[in-house]
């Protein structure tokens, strides 16, 4: 039985979002967590006394931690210039002018490991760097400096996962594949289907075949197009672009015009004869529903690989209302749950 995990700072908007996120899950029947943002403060900046009431409340709700979003890596791979399209979700870094920003980030991984030891998490997640360079042009760069941090995590007793992010240099399975083996003992997949396709990835075949045997953790969103101009995340594929030397952003241009202009009717967003409903600036597209990508052909074959890990829902879907997020996830994870079941059953 697969356990499914959920992100808290992902769908409940204002303060205090923590424990109210959990209070939620717990009514849903959600076991597992994943921590990364806590009422506005990043975990990797906690102290002690912090994460330790952190873990107090997670046992008032049975919650146990399926992974910690650690953004280790989530930084340049030279020097120390941020990259305007970056996400540290509140990380505040340690920026010290010196060495690198490579360097403050490998200083991170013995707190990582603490606090995932004092939270009983079960991975520690860590990216691959901003995409500001071709991924051939520093491969061997990008794989030694992840070897030193997979030796520390060795020599902790942990095993660190990487995650795919679409403005990352891992972007899609196949290109965090070709990481991952070749950065060898202590280091596995964190494979998220979304950031993949927002790259240019084909979920399936492609990234399934390249991960085979290399995933412990797993990332689902619910497909969605966003409704109001300049939110710029799910779309069409830009043609004639090459995915390798396209650096940062988005591979993938945005619905928002199209969608304002021509499907928003009556609340809801009609898509090749589809009705979808419109909850706040976003679509609502079940992962029962193929709608870029096939979540079901995608985990049946993960199914039948033997996979036995998480899959944790990484929704991104914040409103300003909080009835419309707290409605987002009452519909997202039954439907989630019906699809696991489906596909165990089969």
């Amino acid at each position: 039985m697969w356990n499914i995990s959920v992100f808290c700072d992902d769908f409940l908007p204002g303060m205090p979002f923590f424990e109210r996120a959990l209070a939620l899950l717990s009514e849903l029947g959600i076991k597992h967590v994943e921590l990364r943002m806590i009422d506005e403060k990043h975990l990797i900046n906690m102290t002690n006394d912090e994460v330790l009431e952190v873990k107090k409340t997670l046992k008032k709700y049975g919650m146990k931690v399926g992974g910690l979003g650690t953004p280790i890596f989530k930084c340049p791979l030279r020097g120390y210039d941020e990259v305007k399209w970056g996400c540290t979700h509140g990380y505040k870094g340690q920026n010290t002018n010196s060495g690198s920003a490579y360097e403050d980030h490998l200083k991170l991984l013995p707190r990582a490991f603490e606090i995932a030891d004092m939270l009983d998490a079960v991975n520690v997640r860590i990216l691959s760097f901003w995409r500001e360079y071709p991924l051939g042009e520093v491969f061997n760069e990008l794989v030694e400096k992840v070897q030193k941090s997979a030796k520390l995590a060795k020599s902790a007793g942990h095993v660190l996962v990487m995650e795919n992010e679409h403005n990352n240099m891992a972007g899609t399975g196949v290109e965090l594949a070709k990481i991952v083996r070749a950065v060898g003992e202590g280091l596995t997949c964190l494979f998220d289907l979304g950031n993949s396709w927002r790259r240019g990835g084909t979920v399936y075949p492609d990234d399934f075949e390249a991960l085979k045997g290399l995933i412990s953790h797993l990332h689902i969103k619910h497909e969605s197009i966003d409704i109001m101009p300049g939110n710029n995340t799910y779309g069409e594929p830009l043609h004639g672009i090459d995915p390798e030397t396209q650096l940062g952003g988005f591979f993938r241009k945005c619905y928002s015009g199209w969608a304002m202009n021509d499907h928003k009717i009556k609340g809801r967003l009609n898509i090749d004869g589809t009705d979808f409903e419109i909850i706040g600036e976003r679509t609502l597209v079940p992962v029962t529903v193929k709608l870029h990508y096939d979540h079901r052909e995608f985990l049946t074959a993960l199914f039948k690989s033997g996979y036995t890990g998480m899959i944790a829902v990484d929704s991104n879907f914040v409103c300003p209302v909080s009835s419309e997020s707290e409605e987002n996830i009452r519909k997202t994870l039954p439907e989630l749950q019906k699809l696991i079941n489906e596909i165990l059953k089969s």
